[in-house]
């Protein structure tokens, strides 16, 4: 370890004594363990608000999309029994909350499920027909028989949010909040 002891300037340059240590610089780099659990409490919080707001967006927003893929899936299923010229069934199951399209020999088009394991996870569904079934002739028109009306409906829920899809016997179909 050099000492050194400062004196006069002499002719620009600085005459050194080695007696006196030279100051110490300390190089602090990373944080403290205080300041390191600030930012964690300040980020848990931020989490916190932040997932509160988007269980509220994902109920607000899931009976709406669900609304709208099943009104595709009708068209869906119309175009099918027109192009395979057998009947489609479109089957409602609302203790599963889920439906499922198949044809008359029984291939299933498309499944749809609301129960957490698919995209969107509902609180309840609900075709307003008889036995929860919508079935599409060859000629492509659904029977809508025992329905209260010229229309169909079908109900999405989840929370308070509610939206459903009123559709006629052609499938043609649309979607409004209730």
């Amino acid at each position: 370890m050099l000492l050194f002891r400062t004196g006069e300037v002499v002719s620009g340059r600085r005459s050194v004594d080695p007696v006196k240590p030279a100051p110490l610089v300390v190089d602090r780099a990373g944080f403290s363990l205080v300041e390191v659990a600030v930012a964690v409490l300040l980020l848990a919080v931020v989490l916190a608000i932040s997932v509160q707001g988007f269980r509220v967006y994902s109920d607000q927003v899931g009976p709406r999309r669900s609304a709208e893929v099943f009104s595709r899936d009708l068209a869906l299923a119309r175009g099918s029994a027109i192009r395979e010229r057998q009947p489609v069934v479109v089957e409602f199951m609302p203790d599963e909350l889920r439906y499922v399209v198949r044809t008359g020999t029984g291939r299933q088009v498309v499944e749809r499920r609301f129960d957490g394991s698919g995209q969107v996870t509902l609180s309840g569904i609900e075709l307003d027909l008889p036995d929860n079934e919508l079935t599409f002739d060859p000629r492509g028109v659904a029977d809508l028989t025992g329905v209260d009306g010229p229309l169909g409906t079908a109900r999405f829920t989840s929370g308070e949010t509610v939206y459903s899809v009123s559709f006629n016997s052609l499938g043609t179909s649309t979607v409004a909040p209730e």
